[in-house]
């Protein structure tokens, strides 16, 4: 069944990934700008501006680097890291149910429609959350393993400590896992020491390696930006600070279609919380908190995306397998049959059904998914896209710079932005990050040889003056639609 459901989560991911469209609309083509800007020798942060910790880029590039620059190797390095997702959860079922809480674990992941979006596009959140899976699994793992497995007790904190390190490093938005991690830690600690008798060292000393692991995992990574480390917090930190000021999102609608979308697993996760609770099985403690901690983080992050909410999923399916703990088995069912069961058999058979509901509500969503992809690859749209790069091909040189708000079609040209512009999106505008006066000193590079308008970005008030210089600089050659033109110096 582990195999069947690998081999499964694999086809799955790997249907699809060479339509030439940039799936989330935009940031498709920043991060592949961002890509073959490193591979010029540009640097992030110093020379690249980039608002996102250092690893999801890092993990990617050498693959990318080595199959050809294209947007398919780059997807296809995000769907393999994702695969981590499923040794993840068999890790926390096991913990938490068993074999049958980890098969069931897997099966919602790879059912899971937002997963699998995140697991095809060239964005950080899938590999992300398939890390939040690992860490808090290895944790829970930890948690369950006695005194006697020594060598188990010391791997499981290292593997824990490094994929959440890692994970943090990749989206900030793992930090939502320290809350179950740290409040298994201190429940296992103190229950460790009543069974040892109050000795305390052998009892912190993984969890000290664990700590450690993280810290150079952390310290290992950022080495390479230590000499632009206040650039570094200024984009990653600073930046996404001051965002929350200029552009606001419904977080609480954004978190409400999430809820609806997955109605029945949280229906699931909430009657595994209950029934965990009438069995005092005070796991769900540690995991309840994280999904609370979770809710609370995306409510007030902004801008919020549909995309951030895929780290709802972890905690969520947690607290759905937890309340599997008794599920009885098929020769014990048979022996159920012909008695009475008690509510403790009736309600893990209840859990059961309501998995079941879940991963079937979630085909035809499945299907919607890979249908609306299919449907736009063959759209007006994504042929103009085609048309544009071919345009850009023919009027430019490799070594030639592109501006543009359409990052992805300059990509697809086999071009690059000038470093500095691998990212113009609305945020950076709105708070003031880039300005008329940075896009005209930019344009003004003899290396630039285009200016491609492509998604309004750059018709925003703030940079609307910038058209104007343009007009007055350049030579507009090609006008596909309203909004979308093309200037050659």
């Amino acid at each position: 069944m582990i195999l069947g459901l690998v081999s499964i989560a694999i086809a799955m991911r790997f249907y699809g990934l060479g339509w030439l469209f940039d799936f989330e609309g935009y940031d498709e083509g920043v991060y592949w700008q961002t890509l073959r800007g490193v591979h010029a020798g540009f640097t992030l942060y110093n020379q690249i501006f980039y608002s996102q910790p250092p690893l999801f880029l890092i993990s990617i590039y050498s693959f990318y680097a080595i199959f050809g620059q294209s947007i398919v190797a780059a997807r296809a390095v995000v769907a393999v890291l994702s695969l981590l997702g499923l040794i993840g959860a068999y890790m926390m079922g096991n913990a938490l149910a068993s074999r049958a809480g980890a098969l069931t674990a897997m099966v919602l992941v790879v059912f899971m429609p937002l997963y699998l979006a995140q697991s095809q596009v060239l964005e950080a959140e899938g590999p992300a959350t398939a890390l939040l899976f690992v860490s808090v699994g290895a944790a829970l793992m930890w948690r369950e393993c006695s005194l006697e497995k020594m060598k188990t007790r010391v791997v499981l904190p290292i593997l824990c400590g490094a994929a959440l390190s890692f994970g943090i490093l990749i989206k900030l938005l793992n930090v939502t896992a320290f809350v179950p991690i740290l409040m298994l830690i201190g429940w296992w600690v103190w229950s460790a020491r009543q069974e040892s008798g109050g000795k305390t060292l052998p009892i912190l000393a993984p969890v000290l390696l664990g700590f450690i692991v993280a810290i150079l995992v952390a310290l290992i990574s950022l080495v390479p930006f230590l000499g632009s480390a206040n650039i570094l917090i200024d984009q990653v930190v600073t930046f996404h600070l001051a965002a929350t000021n200029v552009l606001q999102t419904d977080n609480l609608q954004i978190l409400g279609q999430f809820f609806r979308s997955n109605g029945v697993l949280t229906i699931a996760a909430m009657t595994g919380a209950i029934l965990a609770l009438a069995r005092r099985d005070w796991r769900v403690i540690p995991l309840t908190a994280w999904l609370a901690a979770t809710i609370g983080l995306l409510v007030v992050h902004a801008p919020l995306f549909t995309r951030h909410a895929i780290i709802l999923i972890p905690p969520l399916i947690a607290i759905t397998v937890l309340g599997l703990g008794d599920l009885p088995s098929v020769e014990q069912v048979r022996g159920i049959m012909v008695k009475r069961m008690s509510w403790i058999q009736a309600s893990a058979l209840l859990m059961g059904l309501l998995v079941c509901a879940a991963t079937v509500k979630a085909v035809p969503a499945l299907y919607a998914y890979y249908h609306a992809r299919s449907v736009r690859a063959e759209s007006d749209e994504v042929r103009q896209t085609a048309q544009i790069a071919a345009d850009l091909r023919q009027v430019t040189t490799p070594d030639q710079w592109i501006i543009t708000d359409g990052q992805f079609i300059v990509a697809l040209a086999d071009r690059n932005t000038p470093p500095s512009l691998v990212d113009t999106d609305f945020v950076r505008i709105l708070s003031g990050e880039l300005t008329t006066r940075q896009l005209v000193e930019a344009a003004s590079d003899p290396k630039v040889q285009v200016v491609l308008f492509a998604t309004r970005r750059l018709a925003t008030p703030r940079v609307a003056d910038f058209h104007g210089w343009v007009a007055q600089h350049f030579v507009l050659m090609h006008s596909y639609v309203p909004g979308i033109e093309l200037w050659i110096r």
